[in-house]
């Protein structure tokens, strides 16, 4: 991985964790292509679905993505959301 793009994917966690719906989205790019963080469908899941609150194209793109995703890696997204939404107040 590019030193850039772990460093960028960290501000973008942060600022993720703050609620910023494009952070979310891209930070849900980068779970998904495996730039600057280690490659996990079920983490990109929980972004865009994180994301997909307060932004309709991401709500879009969640649900396009869950027609083709396995249901076993929908699942532990969902289940990631809910468990980060507990951790952080029920925030997005």
């Amino acid at each position: 991985m590019a030193r850039n793009e772990t460093e960028a994917a960290a501000w973008l966690q942060k600022a993720a964790a703050q609620g910023n719906a494009p952070a979310q989205k891209l930070l849900s790019l980068m779970y998904a292509t495996g730039r600057g963080v280690e490659g996990s469908a079920p983490m990109a899941y929980m972004w865009i679905n994180l994301a997909s609150a307060r932004d309709g194209q991401a709500r879009n793109s969640r649900d396009e993505i869950e027609k083709v995703m396995p249901t076993d890696e929908v699942a532990e997204g969902q289940r990631l959301t809910h468990e980060w939404l507990a951790q952080h107040g029920g925030e997005r």
